[in-house]
């Protein structure tokens, strides 16, 4: 009986170690998949108008959680909103959730995963 026991216990540890790198590789897809949309629209907006509409931002979290699969309700996007000229600062940043947890256990400590980056405007006005 304690063999049978220390057998389960052990296959649990087996388990999470044959799986956790699975979750990493899928976060860090997310990550790549994030970091991209953040540079692109970054270097859109900062060629074009100098700054993110709220229909820009409202866009941009709705590509991220069709893209990703969550709901847009846990994707969270800020951005520069006030017009900037040549030379100004424009700043997007994007965050996810971890969804993946070790069998499927609700974790209360789940780091999201979070893309920034800032660009100078290119906007002459």
């Amino acid at each position: 009986m304690r063999d049978l026991i220390a057998a389960i216990l052990l296959s649990i540890f087996l388990y999470f170690f044959a799986w956790q790198p699975f979750q990493d590789e899928l976060n860090a897809n997310k990550s790549l998949l994030i970091q991209n949309i953040v540079h692109n629209s970054l270097s859109q907006a900062s060629v074009t108008t100098g700054y993110f509409t709220t229909s820009d931002l409202l866009s941009i979290q709705a590509e991220v959680a069709n893209d990703l699969g969550y709901p847009t309700s846990e994707v969270t996007v800020i951005g520069t909103t006030t017009p900037q000229t040549r030379g100004g600062l424009l700043s997007l940043t994007i965050s996810v959730p971890t969804s993946l947890t070790f069998v499927h256990i609700p974790s209360t400590e789940v780091v999201p995963i979070t893309q920034s980056e800032t660009a100078m405007s290119e906007v002459l006005q």
